[in-house]
C-alpha cells in the first residue's frame, strides 16, 4: 500500500491540505479573512476555514498553534469591528469628530461609513461593552439630531447677538 501511495491519515492529508490552500490565500490577500464561499482552485476554502472556527475547542494545540501562527481569524464578526472601531478612532483624531458621512471609505479602503451606519441601526443590540467605548469617543448616535440641535444652538446664538431669531435672510424672501 506505501508503494502506491495509500493515504493512511485521509483527514490528516484534507486538513494540510486546506491550511496549504489558505497559507497560499494569506500571502495573496495579506489576511485569513475568506469569505464563506470562497473556493481555492476546487477546494472549497470558505467552508474548511468555518469548520476550522466551529471545533477550535476540538482541535489539537498544534493544529490552533499552526492557524495562530499566520494570524487566523477566529472571530470574524468580532475582528471586523475592532477594525471599523479603530478606523474611527483614526478619523476622530484626523477630524475631530465622529460624525462619518455614510459613503465615506478612508485611506485603506475600509467602508467606515457603512460601518458607523451598522453601529446606528444596531444600536440597540450592540453588546454594552462595544456600546460604551463608542460612547466615550463621543460617538453620534444620531446625526439628524445632532446637527438640528448645532442649527438651534447657532439660531439661539443669533438671536441673542441680534436682538431677534429671524435672520435677514428669512425676512427678505418672505417679503
Amino acid at each position: 500500500l506505501d508503494e502506491i501511495g495509500f493515504d493512511w491519515d485521509p483527514y490528516k492529508t484534507d486538513w494540510e491540505n486546506g491550511f496549504a490552500k489558505l497559507l497560499r490565500f494569506k500571502n495573496r490577500e495579506g489576511h485569513c479573512r475568506v469569505p464563506a464561499l470562497h473556493v481555492e482552485a476546487t477546494f472549497k476554502l470558505g467552508m474548511w476555514v468555518r469548520i476550522q472556527r466551529r471545533y477550535k475547542e476540538k482541535m489539537s494545540a498544534e493544529r490552533k498553534q499552526r492557524l495562530e501562527a499566520i494570524e487566523f481569524v477566529w472571530d470574524p464578526f468580532g475582528s471586523s469591528w475592532e477594525e471599523g472601531f479603530a478606523a474611527l478612532i483614526a478619523f476622530r483624531s484626523r477630524e475631530g469628530h465622529c460624525r462619518v458621512l455614510p459613503r465615506h471609505i478612508d485611506e485603506t479602503n475600509f467602508k467606515l461609513g457603512q460601518w458607523v451606519s451598522s453601529q446606528r441601526s444596531n444600536k440597540d443590540t450592540i453588546p454594552t461593552e462595544r456600546r460604551r467605548r463608542l460612547d466615550e469617543i463621543g460617538f453620534v448616535w444620531d446625526a439628524h439630531d445632532l446637527t438640528w440641535e448645532e442649527g438651534f444652538s447657532a439660531l439661539s446664538s443669533f438671536e441673542a447677538r441680534e436682538g431677534h431669531g429671524e435672520s435677514l435672510v428669512f425676512r427678505e424672501a418672505s417679503a
